[in-house]
């Protein structure tokens, strides 16, 4: 099988295990639409699953936010509601493992923040930590609002940035 495949059937087990984190490995080979045979060559067990796709969910992330915030937080938040997913499967696991929230994806996208709450001269209205934690649901819910309403990413983007504008920051209106 591919790179492609493997690319294919990891984001797949990333999304089954967002919505429902105690997925069986049966439940997850079927998730993974792969032959189960491939699926233990891959992964040997749970954990190696999991540290795998861990692995895996950063790099892609992290690579795609690196391409994107040097076009500003606009682009920045596409990638993050497109990949809603993996967006979600790290932050489900992050809050299975009791692990902070301080991760290379989360600092991109807070200096995107900054950026662009400098260039449009608006002022955090709450506690940075309320605002980091507010944001990662208004991402949740512009990507399940795009996959449930047909809207389109770009669309749910733009509803997003005007809940901040309006909801967490003072300034420009």
């Amino acid at each position: 099988m591919s790179r492609t495949d493997f690319d294919a059937a990891i984001e797949r087990i990333a999304l089954a295990l967002s919505r429902n984190p105690g997925s069986t490995l049966r439940e997850l080979v079927d998730v993974a639409q792969i032959p189960r045979a491939t699926f233990y060559r891959w992964f040997s067990d749970r954990e190696s699953l999991e540290r795998q796709l861990d692995l895996w969910c950063m790099i892609n992330l992290e690579a795609s936010l690196e391409r994107a915030v040097p076009d500003g937080l606009t682009a920045a938040l596409t990638v993050l509601v497109d990949a809603g997913a993996l967006v979600r499967y790290v932050y489900v696991r992050r809050e299975l493992l009791a692990e902070a929230p301080d991760d290379p994806v989360a600092r991109v996208v807070t200096q995107a923040f900054i950026t662009w709450a400098q260039a449009e001269k608006l002022e955090f209205s709450a506690p940075e930590l309320w605002f980091v934690e507010s944001v990662d649901a208004l991402i949740y819910a512009a990507w399940r609002y795009s996959e449930n309403s047909g809207q389109s990413t770009e669309d749910c983007v733009q509803l997003l940035l005007k809940t901040i504008r309006h909801g967490l920051m003072n300034g420009a209106s």
